[in-house]
């Protein structure tokens, strides 16, 4: 979406056009520089995009993973710059309408030094170009055009830096939570499971120590190592219980998640069907935290449809987002189909009717019960 503001290049692409003091030859050079700039500029924001689906791997990703300073950018900037200075050689002040997209291209590409420092030298350019040339009565403009989009990107990176960095801290907060959460359970179940098995131990050996236990003593020595024995299963059934916490999914769990996940994404949601009424439910919530994490991660989708069925298909969720890029499927959707596939159904991922994607599950023989 954002190569959208190329149209604006049409502007000085008319005035090189309705410029009668240039050659015919000089305007078609610069015209096809000009339509060059605009290829190096969507072949730039293509890596980016690539880079945000985790096509490119990224070294470095702090604070904010998108702005880093991968080759492949730097040498499309490159690209820019040296049509923009030629085509300025061949038209002059017309090409100063280049500027606010090699503005922009820095911002949301590099680094925060290198986006100002890119940011400045623009401006400078716009200024101190014309007034050299005593025309800066005639192109004045394009310095207001140069701080306003600048300055309008520096507050658009800001922005998603934050909703990154919270976003991040809330990713911290739940993990710190289900720490704290699991370590206060095997510190309860423990604690009062080993002290439970010391008394006991000590009981048995005082009934053990003694010159000639009785019968009675016997008996209440096996008492107690049956209630031993009692205390560690129950306790480590609730280990057990604990840990499985950690990776345990639930359909309703999951939708709940999904409603709290998709509001903070500004995604509607909405629920068609009875979750006590569709089988496999639990297996389901994969499918549903899969597709959710997608979605908030990838489709930029304004609403999201859940469709749950006892029969034919179990499940539906479909988004209106930008749907599959190439078709590739991620380590997360083989490994959701994996699942499926062990509990007898199957995962269909396609094109929505009209826009985003579309994810079904079937059972995997086709029947409907």
């Amino acid at each position: 979406m954002a190569n959208i503001w190329l149209l604006f290049l049409l502007f000085p692409i008319l005035t090189v056009v309705d410029d009668e003091s240039l050659a015919i030859g000089t305007r078609v050079a610069t015209i096809g520089l000009l339509l060059l700039f605009a290829a190096f500029h969507i072949k730039g924001y293509l890596v980016l995009v690539q880079r945000e689906l985790g096509e490119v791997r990224e070294p470095n990703r702090s604070p904010l993973g998108s702005f880093v300073d991968p080759l492949g950018s730097k040498l499309w900037f490159v690209g820019l710059l040296i049509t923009a200075v030629t085509a300025f050689a061949l038209a002059a002040w017309a090409i100063l309408g280049v500027l606010p997209f090699i503005i922009s291209f820095a911002m949301f590409h590099f680094s925060w030094p290198t986006a100002i420092t890119t940011f400045l030298a623009s401006l400078t350019v716009s200024i101190l170009g014309p007034l050299s040339a005593g025309r800066l009565n005639d192109f004045w403009f394009f310095a207001i055009i140069v701080v306003s989009a600048g300055g309008a990107m520096m507050l658009t990176r800001l922005n998603l830096e934050q909703q990154e960095r919270s976003s991040l801290l809330r990713t911290e907060l739940i993990v710190s939570n289900e720490r704290e959460r699991v370590a206060r359970d095997v510190h309860d179940v423990l604690g009062h499971s080993l002290t439970a098995i010391i008394l006991k131990t000590q009981v048995v050996e005082q009934i053990l120590s003694a010159p000639e236990p009785t019968g009675a003593a016997i008996d209440e020595a096996r008492r107690q190592l049956a209630e031993m024995q009692d205390v560690s299963r129950g306790a480590l059934a609730e280990i057990r219980t604990t840990v499985g916490g950690l990776r345990a999914t639930t359909l309703s769990n999951e939708l709940a998640a999904a409603r709290a996940v998709l509001a903070d994404a500004d995604v509607t949601l909405t629920v068609q069907g009875d979750i006590n009424s569709v089988p496999h439910g639990d297996t389901l919530g994969w499918v549903v935290r899969e597709a959710v994490t997608n979605i908030v991660r990838h489709a930029r989708a304004d609403t999201c449809h859940i469709r749950l069925a006892d029969e034919g298909t179990l499940l539906e969720i479909s988004d209106d987002g930008r749907g599959r890029q190439n078709g590739a499927e991620g380590n997360g959707i083989r490994g959701v189909r994996e699942r499926m596939a062990s509990s007898g159904l199957a995962l269909h991922v396609e094109d929505g009717p009209e826009r985003g994607t579309l994810l079904r599950v079937t059972r995997a023989d086709g029947t409907d019960r």
